[in-house]
């Protein structure tokens, strides 16, 4: 940015670019407040949409970020934004500042607000559901490339599916369920999740695989 004051009035300011102060332009502006409230609207597999809350005559430059390394950077209007053609359960940093200008001047918040998110994983694959004695039955699926782990769900009959394991470990590619009944039928699915500070991004559910007990 250029320009730094000339110190003959502005003894008291703080020397930052952000607060020069232009005749003309920047006096007329005042920063705007920090962008609050920052959150993951939804993630999938190859996008992440972030919405905040709006400040009050302010746009907004946002970053993404993997790692250190800048995806982009998009300036926009609106409090939300998607984030498209990502990486599959890959860790993201997004960083949003609210900012306002005149005469092609930009003043920005005091501060950038910052969330680390991820994407979610793939479609996870179920493999087999198989019998494994009277009253029990192993569900195995294939490793969903990223995931930190998994979700199985089960149904009973016609009935709706109910959670009935979490898998914290991604290597994990098995469980098996006790407590079935003869003459009944089970189905099953299975999805993978990525954790982040912004909570967990589930994939997409499994195909169903159903086991008749005899």
């Amino acid at each position: 940015d250029s320009g730094n004051s000339d110190g003959s009035n502005n003894s008291d300011g703080p020397k930052e670019d952000e607060n020069t102060q232009n005749p003309g332009t920047a006096d007329t502006l005042q920063k705007p407040e920090k962008v609050s409230g920052l959150k993951v609207a939804k993630a999938a597999a190859n996008s992440l949409k972030f919405s905040w809350k709006a400040v009050k005559g302010a746009d907004y430059r946002l970053t993404l970020y993997k790692g250190s390394k800048t995806v982009f950077t998009k300036y926009i209007k609106t409090n939300s934004y998607t984030c498209k053609s990502l990486k599959a359960a890959t860790a993201y940093t997004v960083k949003v500042t609210s900012y306002v200008e005149s005469k092609g001047t930009k003043l920005y918040a005091a501060s950038e607000t910052s969330l680390k998110a991820a994407t979610a994983p793939e479609k996870a694959k179920l493999s087999s559901v198989k019998k494994k004695s009277s009253s029990k039955a192993k569900i195995t699926w294939k490793k969903t490339a990223g995931a930190d782990g998994y979700e199985v769900f089960m149904r009973t009959g016609k009935g709706s599916f109910k959670k009935i394991k979490t898998i914290t470990k991604g290597k994990t590619t098995s469980f098996t369920k006790s407590g079935l009944k003869k003459g009944k039928s089970y189905s099953f699915r299975v999805r993978a999740y990525k954790k982040s500070a912004a909570g967990k991004a589930y994939g997409s559910y499994s195909n169903i695989k159903t086991l008749k007990m005899k």
